[in-house]
Order: C-alpha cells, then sequence, then structure tokens
C-alpha cells in the first residue's frame, strides 16, 4: 500500500482523525451562516457551533500528540458529540408545536409529492443527525479495539 509522503507512519486511524478535522472546520462555518439569526434569539443555537469549536481544538492537538491519552480524550468527546445530535433533534423538531407526525409527513412528502413545501422557518429536522454521523466514525478511529499495533 503507498503511503503519503507528507505523513509515512500515519495510520488509516489518524488519516481519518485528520478527515474529521476537516469535517467539523466545514461544519462549524456551515452551522454559523445557518444560525446567523437563532444565536441572536436562543442561547440553544450555540451548541454546536461551541462543540464544532472545542472538537477542533482537541483534534488538532491529538494529530500533534497521537497516543493513548489524546485518543481516550477524543473517544470521550466524540461520545459526546451523540448527545449533541440528540439534543438538537429534540430542537430541531419540537419548535412551535411542529409534532413529530408533522416532521414524518414532511420527509415523505419531500419524495413524492410535486408542490411539496418545507415549513417555513423552521429548522432542518434530520440536520443534527451529522453530529451523529461524525461522532460514530470519531469513536471508531479512537477506540482502543481498533488501534494498529505499536511499532
Amino acid at each position: 500500500m503507498p503511503s503519503l509522503s507528507c505523513c509515512p507512519s500515519w495510520s488509516l486511524n489518524r488519516l481519518l482523525v485528520l478527515l474529521l478535522l476537516g469535517a467539523y472546520a466545514t461544519l462549524i462555518v456551515d452551522i454559523r451562516a445557518e444560525h446567523v439569526d437563532v444565536v441572536r434569539l436562543h442561547w440553544m443555537g450555540w451548541i454546536p457551533l461551541a462543540y464544532c469549536a472545542v472538537m477542533i481544538l482537541l483534534l488538532v492537538i491529538a494529530l500533534k500528540f497521537w497516543n493513548a491519552t489524546t485518543r481516550a480524550i477524543l473517544f470521550g468527546a466524540f461520545s459526546l458529540g451523540l448527545i449533541v445530535s440528540i439534543w438538537g433533534l429534540w430542537i430541531h423538531n419540537h419548535i412551535d408545536e411542529h409534532n413529530f407526525a408533522t416532521t414524518i409527513r414532511e420527509l415523505i412528502n419531500a419524495w413524492y409529492v410535486r408542490d411539496a413545501h418545507y415549513a417555513d422557518g423552521l429548522p432542518p429536522h434530520l440536520a443534527p443527525i451529522a453530529f451523529a454521523g461524525l461522532a460514530l466514525i470519531g469513536m471508531l478511529s479512537t477506540a482502543k479495539a481498533f488501534q494498529p499495533p505499536e511499532k
């Protein structure tokens, strides 16, 4: 398998964490743009932004000092991402008496109703799932059981 000339000693796990750093950096920019009005009105709009900022900092440090301790810290931080995701799903889907049945109906209608209309002013229903996906990839990348043997 060809190695990367910039970092030949990096494991696949470490490279995945580098990709996650890019994902969190992209996500913080996108969320800030999407939450431009939300953060003025609701403190909860800052939750994903703060989480992304902390993750970016932790990922940079962990990539620099890649060892068992930094991977364990990252594993915990990625686990917290599952909580951020679930909390975000709750927030995005329980605003202005917008109930779960309405959410499901809108998600299904988007696929087959020609003039389907997304409820204006409501947050995207499933957007917070991105945090769960990144968290699961990160947890697998940093889990002790999936680390390559030390050289």
